[in-house]
């Protein structure tokens, strides 16, 4: 990956990963130009990360998830599976992205230059094992 497209991947890992879509990011990126393909990449890897942070989230606080006071029935489970279509939608794109490229997940998250180092071992058994159970 060249120095260019890595400072692309760290920017919109930087802005992505505040929202579980990659979506507001990348719109913001082509207001500036087409977006390079480190930079999707790191689009993909922001969201990813913060769509599988909100489904543990909301899979260890289920009165979370959802309107306040709700703690069963249709709106958390409306809320979960909005979880888990984020999450796969992130996931597939970044599986996607850094296959063309020819990048395994350890060269993506060292450019993105990420400090977490279970990061890695999340990606790939994500990869291996498919969605979370509650999303199958």
């Amino acid at each position: 990956m060249s120095g260019a497209d890595s400072a692309d991947l760290k920017r919109a890992f930087a802005a992505a990963s505040l929202s579980t879509s990659e979506e507001p990011a990348v719109r913001a990126e082509r207001m500036r130009g087409e977006p390079s393909a480190g930079f999707m990449i790191g689009a993909a890897l922001g969201a990813w990360t913060a769509a599988r942070e909100q489904l543990d989230y909301d899979l260890k606080n289920p009165a979370a998830a959802g309107p306040p006071h709700a703690s069963q029935g249709a709106p958390v489970d409306e809320a979960m599976e909005q979880d888990c279509r984020e999450e796969t939608t992130a996931f597939e794109r970044l599986e996607t992205r850094s296959r063309a490229q020819g990048l395994e997940p350890a060269a993506v998250l060292q450019a993105a230059a990420i400090p977490d180092p279970g990061l890695e071992d999340a990606w790939r058994v994500r990869t291996r094992q498919g969605s979370a159970p509650i999303c199958r």
